[in-house]
């Protein structure tokens, strides 16, 4: 079948749990769920511009599953039309972890299982991030969609979200201005070296902003 353009969306491959966890970090053990999964089909997941994060046999490259954000679900129809120009949908790359989840019923009794789960965006194609549960690509059915998409969170769940992305680039926006202007005015590489150390400082600050908003996201979401 016709796929469509991956621009950037890094593809992810995800077999064998692997996470180096000590087994005693949670209620129930992280080996038992290594070995309970050791034969797991491996499988390549990858986001496009045709509206879906696909995800593919790693052996044969068959679609096992193809999952469309309801952010993206609208615009969908604009790929038929014969003035479509190039649109960006999920061209975020998706990101594999083993977390547990401790308010989730376990068939073996009690509460809290592991779980491999998959997060991502859609980068350039929206404001909307969402999770999936990967544990079983043998299971994975229409009928169970509401069992794999665990949530989606978008700036309609939280304004703010908007906000801080405003700020990083504000940020970056500093960034390029600090090392612009000192370097310039100064016309010095030593000074320079030192625009770049504050240009450095500022990027990390942005990154830190970052990565604590998407794991906000991603704790809101589990609620």
């Amino acid at each position: 079948s016709i796929l469509g353009d991956i621009v950037n969306s890094d593809p992810n491959f995800v077999d064998v749990p692997d996470s180096r966890y000590p087994d005693d970090l949670e209620a129930k053990s992280y080996n038992s769920f290594v070995t309970a999964n050791a034969a797991r089909q491996g499988i390549v997941y990858v986001g496009a511009n045709d509206g879906m994060l696909h995800g593919l046999d790693g052996d044969t490259g068959a679609e096992l599953i193809a999952y469309i954000p309801s952010a993206v679900y609208e615009n969908l129809d604009d790929l038929a039309s014969p003035d479509y120009e190039h649109f960006y949908f999920v061209d975020g790359g998706p990101n594999i972890i083993d977390v547990f989840l401790d308010d989730t019923p376990d068939p073996g009794g009690g509460n809290g299982v592991w779980r491999t789960v998959l997060a991502g965006g859609l980068n350039g194609g929206g404001q909307q991030i969402y999770a999936l549960d990967v544990t079983e690509p043998s299971a994975f059915d229409e009928a169970r969609a509401d069992d794999i998409v665990l949530w989606e969170f978008d700036d309609s769940d939280d304004a703010d979200g908007v906000r801080v992305v405003l700020c990083c680039v504000l940020c970056v926006v500093v960034v390029v201005v600090v090392v612009v202007v000192v370097g310039w005015s100064h016309g010095g590489i030593s000074v320079g070296r030192a625009g770049l150390v504050c240009a450095g400082l500022c990027l990390r600050v942005c990154v830190g902003v970052l990565l604590v908003s998407f794991f906000s996201f991603v704790f809101v979401g589990c609620l």
